[in-house]
């Protein structure tokens, strides 16, 4: 049991370490818990064991790598705005015009929580 734990620990303290690159002040308990629980019999002590555990991790303050992350919210749902702007006219004969339109494309994208945003203002040609 105790060169178990040996092991395991400083398993433990190398992935801590490889992640952050500290290793000051590391322990980590061990509990042991009956992998085969058999009915009708007493498990009191597996399950005494999973509480403590799951108790202690409750405590635990998170491993900071020093990375930030940014929160990503999915796209429940994206549509495609398109509109056509009239630039200038370009040459007027009689009745007749010819004038230039630009034709502009964006996406609307709604996320789950329901926030709204849009891309920029896109030329299509």
């Amino acid at each position: 049991k105790k060169s178990k734990v040996e092991k395991y620990q400083q398993e433990f303290v190398n992935f801590v370490m490889e992640i952050t690159g500290k290793t000051e002040n590391i322990h980590f308990p061990m509990y042991f818990v009956d992998s085969k629980g058999t009915s009708g019999f007493d498990n009191t002590n597996s399950e005494n064991e999973i509480v403590g555990m799951l108790t202690w991790i409750r405590l635990l303050t998170p491993i900071d790598d020093g990375r930030r992350y940014k929160k990503v919210i999915p796209i429940y749902q994206s549509i495609s705005e398109e509109k056509e702007v009239q630039e200038k006219i370009i040459k007027q004969e009689k009745n007749i015009q010819t004038i230039e339109i630009t034709y502009l494309k964006r996406d609307k994208r709604v996320t789950y929580t329901g926030d709204v945003s849009y891309t920029n203002w896109v030329v299509v040609h």
